[in-house]
């Protein structure tokens, strides 16, 4: 699967011999080696011959008859987990299944060999650009020198306020939580203490370590601790004159150089900041729901806000382990504002009778990580609609919202919770549809995956046009990192560039002479289609 492993969990499974603190790791190494040496690698070998690894060897690794079944095994589990899309597991699984013919440096050629095909796969070009447009976000971003951030503090708990608080501890930054209620602010609290304690039971973290980290974390009902705060990030409901009045008596508890942040989602940031004595402390600092997993952060200043302000947001982010984008103030800020047109087309197609599994199959073949029906349910209703209605409200010259949004919000049990999840009731999601329907004409799955993706792409070139984000390769990265957009594909806007531009721009005014003006192509789209151009220049 390619997954990392933490050092403990690579002895446990063999992987590797030994570990050792990395203050020493240097002279730790050179002492194995030695040892290595002198014994001529028997205490290795010893080791390895243990009774664990002796059945491996001898009922597997040796065994004609289970090799090929533990092989194939292996074949069928990455192929449901990546439903064909990554190659690499598969021939892995291949090479090993290989085992019976030749030496141990046959083996190793055939590795090589195999690994030579792999390099040359569009999914292995797309990877490795993922991999340096990660490398680029963590160098953008003001000149300006940032500020320390010794302790931060969070208005407002639940799970996305919890989660955010947990982000900081889990970097050993005191946090403090202020929630409404006492029952509410326990409840924060032990959210952020309950992830500790999972990583602690699944070895992720020592007892110590998550003991530490829990210490972190403390709460209240008032303003108590948010005096010696350097970053304050304010997640109440999306509620501008709520958010407005957290801001303003924030300004009255805190020290002047204080960085105050929202993780508003859609609301514009000067917006939040107008009337404020200092707006110029203030910026956007979006987190994506669950806070702990997501690994993007939109870091968002409006006009007026002090460079040194963005540096810091943007430092604290990255030391959070997070990848930070430098993206433009105005509604819905990027990945939220791609993302909703999405969302109502999924809307649009149910009202024509498409059913929930062919709307968010059609998805999930593309290879998005769930549909966008599902992902209604996981985001919640009420926030999708609130998001909605924010950023539709903002750009109604040119698109349209689908009354079945704010239908489903109305509606009762259109969810069902299985475990963490949250799977639709397509029985009750698609009458509710039909009666909010239009027309009753079903579409194949080509075309809902072209009317999902094509209203994204779309969008992005607005997006451009308007400079949300500076340039085609962090869209696209915002994109993957927020929305799970698939890595294999390279990108939003790598993918369209390989089905060509002009192709799209096409099948853009086919489907808006058919479906509405939402499809229009944009100028920059259009204009770029019919320059014969790219969205990335090589």
């Amino acid at each position: 699967t390619g997954r990392e492993l933490a050092a403990r969990q690579a002895v446990k499974i063999g992987l590797v011999d030994e570990t050792a603190p990395g203050a020493i790791l240097h002279q730790a190494a050179v002492t194995f080696l030695a040892r290595a040496l002198k014994d001529g690698g028997a205490r290795v070998r010893a080791k390895r011959n243990s009774v664990r690894g002796l059945v491996g060897r001898l009922l597997i690794d040796g065994n004609p008859l289970v090799r090929p079944l533990v092989c194939a095994y292996a074949r069928r589990s990455a192929d449901a987990k990546t439903h064909g899309a990554y190659p690499a597991p598969l021939r892995a699984a291949r090479v090993l299944g290989q085992r019976g013919g030749g030496s141990r440096a046959a083996a190793f050629d055939r590795e090589a060999a195999a690994l030579g095909d792999l390099l040359a796969t569009p999914e292995a070009r797309s990877l490795l650009g993922l991999f340096f447009l990660t490398q680029e976000a963590k160098a953008a971003g003001p000149a300006t020198r940032a500020r320390a951030v010794r302790a931060a503090a969070v208005v407002g708990g639940g799970l996305m306020g919890s989660g955010i608080a947990t982000v900081f501890a889990n970097r050993t930054i005191p946090v403090r939580i202020k929630d409404v209620g006492v029952a509410e602010m326990a409840k924060s609290v032990k959210n952020a203490a309950d992830h500790f304690r999972e990583q602690a039971k699944r070895r992720r973290l020592t007892p110590l370590a998550a003991r530490d980290r829990m210490d972190c974390v403390s709460g209240g009902t008032g303003w108590e601790g948010f005096g010696t705060a350097d970053l304050i990030v304010e997640a109440v409901p999306e509620i501008l004159d709520l958010k407005r009045k957290v801001f303003a008596e924030l300004e009255g508890v805190t020290r002047p150089d204080t960085i105050l942040a929202s993780n508003t989602s859609t609301l514009p940031i000067g917006s939040i900041a107008a009337g404020l004595k200092h707006p110029e402390r203030v910026a956007g600092m979006h987190f994506f729901f669950p806070a702990m997993r997501m690994p993007l952060v939109e870091v968002i200043p409006h006009a007026g806000t002090d460079p040194a302000v963005t540096a810091t947001i943007l430092q604290a982010a990255r030391r959070c382990g997070k990848t930070a984008i430098l993206v433009k103030d105005a509604p819905g800020f990027l990945v939220n504002r791609i993302l909703l047109p999405y969302m109502a087309e999924a809307d649009f197609l149910l009202m024509e009778g498409n059913t929930v599994a062919a709307v968010d199959g059609a998805a999930l073949a593309y290879g998005m990580p769930m549909g966008p029906v599902r992902l209604a349910g996981e985001v919640g209703l009420a926030v999708a609609h609130k998001a909605g209605t924010v950023i539709f409200e903002a750009f109604k010259d040119r698109l349209e919202m689908p009354s079945l949004e704010g239908a489903m919000v109305q509606a009762p049990a259109l969810f069902t919770v299985r475990g963490r999840e949250k799977v639709p009731n397509a029985p009750a999601i698609e009458a509710l549809a039909r009666a909010q329907g239009r027309t009753a004409r079903q579409a194949d799955r080509e075309e809902i995956a072209d009317r999902l993706m094509l209203s994204m792409v779309n969008e992005a070139a607005w997006c451009l046009a308007d400079g949300i984000v500076d340039g085609p390769g962090l869209l696209d990265l915002a994109l993957i990192l927020g929305i799970g957009f698939p890595p294999f594909r390279g990108g939003l806007l790598r993918d369209a560039d390989r089905r060509g531009v002009a192709a799209i721009a096409g099948r853009l005014g086919e489907l808006a002479g058919r479906c509405g003006r939402r499809f229009a192509p944009a100028p920059f789209l259009a204009a770029l289609a019919g320059s014969g151009g790219r969205f990335f220049p090589n």
